[in-house]
């Protein structure tokens, strides 16, 4: 019997293994392809691109161009020479004046164009010039040569106007802009925040020595409480600015009223986004948007958000009492993870659909664990129609819980085999779940597909008269490769790379909601110091994957491999996305929002790999819990306790403004 149940996990770690190698053979495509602005340095020869800071403004689609020149000397005479252009897209290149060749016209860049000399080169100083041009990036030169000393020497050149001159910049270099070194970093956090750091430490660790303990749902109570008060202090004193295109958000509910129905995308817009979260908040909206001011509106239209995030924790309640049904100080780390995490609390505090669209996402995760934890037994059809219904509304809200469906999928086929349904009756409970979800948000998706040739349509995509590009406009395998930039300055730590992006917006609001110019009046010393305290959880999530080798509880290894199944998804999806919109608007973890019963989930099964194994009190009594027999028994548990209770105190405190 065990054997076979490993046999069936196995079976779901293949299947998860299977699609993250499909989705890096895709990656892989998408490199090489010519539609993709990734640069590959080849040895010596660097991408190089104008030296100046990139903005975190957006860029009309347009022709820009920079001039790169190379001056070098040569000791002989050069007969026969060949260049190999690299140019993101078009060039038109020229040595000493003459034009080579024809114009490129942009095909073939990734491979390079080979550029032959008309006449030969005699000894003495020589320059190399080449315009590049690109409509939706910008400019970028790589050239090769065996025959000219392109790569040696003095550096490349380049400028705007072909007149004014200066050194170019490998295009894997990062240029920080002025507006974002101007931010501190978490060394000047500390300095200024280490006694209340201190006491945010000490304060829990002598609570826990003494004897105290807070069962789940006191702390469920306690953080509910807390966001509540967060809640009403914050509403009158954040902007109405506040927020990831809030502004964008409320003109989709405006167009609803005007005009009676859905908009077209298109623009620097939302319209492209799902309605029902405009639809749910539009009954504010149509209220009070002639009665009250714009402040009060989008205090208002907050309410919505926030219920959101509230119900985020109480799924991820409602989930960790399923997963830990004997351990309530696990199920306290779920729920304060979930409650805490700080892309949860500032992702609440400002009108838009990502909150709606998480809510109903770990509503879809509740109802799929009933699935993972109970599979022997069959389940009505009823059952699964439901699941559908809770996926089409979150698709309703946004596109995002589309990466459900791959783990949704393994779910019910595992259901299947366990349960031994026929195929009559498993083709009637798959067709009820898929035709509910298309019921719910089928509609939409075909009307996007009408519209514009295909069902998933993003804010970057170009599917009206206009569109825009935003900086760096390209990527390198450094952005993936490198992480560390968010642990000393998360201020913007996205340039730096994709793993910076993920850890400075999930564990403080490292975009600070996307509004750099008018940034939300976060405490800035507790939130910078998230980054560092963040690493806590982090690490937490990390050890939980031990559960993937064998180890851990058996009972609910099944739940935990979901959680993970679910997570290895959306970072997928997460660089993915970074590979193929190379702009800076994307590196967001918010993306993920919706795992965040995932995530504190995950984060109390690591934790419990730092606990004794139960006991007996003096009196010879078990101890009710692993958990708690590790609080009476181990510092550790008490330190590791003590420092998620430090974690969650400074995020919250990061938010609530003062």
């Amino acid at each position: 019997m065990n054997n076979g149940i490993e046999n069936r996990h196995r079976a779901v770690l293949a299947f998860v293994g299977l699609m993250l190698v499909g989705l890096a053979v895709r990656w892989t495509a998408w490199v090489r392809a010519p539609d993709s602005a990734f640069l590959v340095d080849r040895g010596s020869d660097r991408w190089l691109v104008y030296d100046r800071p990139p903005s975190l403004q957006l860029y009309p689609l347009g022709t820009t161009a920079a001039f790169f020149r190379k001056r070098f000397l040569l000791d002989r005479r050069v007969s026969d020479w060949t260049l190999a252009v690299h140019a993101m897209r078009d060039f038109r290149a020229g040595v000493d004046g003459k034009e080579l060749g024809r114009p490129s016209d942009g095909s073939g860049w990734k491979s390079g164009v080979l550029v032959a000399g008309a006449e030969p080169l005699p000894p003495g100083g020589h320059e190399l010039v080449v315009i590049v041009s690109n409509r939706n990036g910008p400019p970028a030169l790589m050239v090769r040569s065996l025959d000219l000393p392109v790569s040696a020497g003095q550096p490349w050149e380049a400028s705007l106007d072909g007149r004014h001159w200066s050194p170019a910049r490998p295009a894997g270099r990062v240029r920080w802009p002025e507006q974002v070194l101007a931010h501190p970093g978490t060394l000047w956090a500390l300095a200024r925040w280490w006694p209340w750091l201190l006491l945010a430490f000490a304060c829990p660790l002598a609570f826990l020595s003494l004897g105290g303990r807070l069962d789940d749902q006191g702390v469920k109570r306690l953080i509910l409480l807390g966001w509540a008060a967060l809640g009403i202090n914050n509403a009158w004193k954040l902007p109405v600015s506040t927020g990831f295109d809030s502004d964008l958000h409320i003109s989709y509910m405006r167009h609803l009223l005007e005009h009676g129905s859905l908009p077209v995308a298109g623009g620097v817009t939302q319209f492209f986004q799902p309605p029902l979260y405009y639809l749910v908040s539009l009954p504010i909206y149509a209220a009070l948007h002639d009665a009250v001011s714009l402040h009060g509106l989008v205090a208002a239209l907050r309410c919505v958000p926030l219920l959101c995030g509230l119900g985020l924790i109480e799924v991820t309640h409602r989930m960790a009492r399923r997963v830990f049904p004997d351990r309530p100080g696990l199920r306290s780390a779920s729920v304060a993870v979930a409650g805490l995490c700080p892309m949860n609390i500032y992702m609440a505090q400002a009108p838009g659909n990502e909150p709606l669209a998480a809510f109903l996402t770990g509503l879809t995760l509740s109802l799929l664990l009933g699935f993972v934890l109970e599979p022997a037994g069959r389940r009505p059809v009823r059952d699964f129609a439901v699941l559908g219904a809770a996926l089409g509304a979150a698709m309703l809200s946004k596109v995002t819980p589309f990466l459900l469906l791959p783990v949704i999928a393994a779910v019910l086929a595992r259901h299947f085999v366990l349960t031994n349904l026929d195929w009559k009756a498993a083709s009637a409970r798959a067709g009820a779940f898929l035709g509910t979800a298309l019921a719910v948000c089928g509609w939409f998706y075909a009307r996007s597909y009408a519209l514009f040739g295909r069902p998933f349509v993003g804010g970057w995509d170009v599917v009206g008269p206009t569109g825009w590009w935003q900086d760096p406009g390209y990527r390198v395998w450094g952005h993936f490769l490198s992480f560390g930039r968010s642990l000393t300055r998360p201020i913007f730590s996205g340039l730096a790379g994709a793993w910076d992006t993920l850890h400075s917006t999930l564990w403080l609001d490292g975009l600070l909601g996307g509004n750099a110019l008018h940034p939300p009046p976060w405490n800035m010393a507790p939130m910078l110091l998230g980054s560092l305290l963040g690493l806590v959880p982090a690490a937490l999530v990390l050890v939980s994957s031990r559960t993937l080798v064998g180890q851990g509880g058996p009972d609910r290894r099944p739940a935990l491999i979901l959680c993970w199944g679910c997570l290895a998804v959306y970072l997928a999806a997460f660089l993915d996305l970074q590979l193929r919109v190379p702009i800076f608007s994307v590196g967001k973890a918010s993306y993920l929002l919706g795992l965040v019963p995932c995530i504190g989930i995950l984060a109390a099964a690591g934790a419990e790999a730092f606990l004794p194994a139960p006991g007996v009190n003096g009196a010879g009594v078990p101890l009710q819990s692993q958990w708690e027999g590790g609080l009476q028994r181990a510092w550790p548990a008490r330190v590791l306790a003590a420092a998620l209770a430090c974690w969650g105190l400074v995020s919250f405190c990061a938010f609530f403004v003062l």
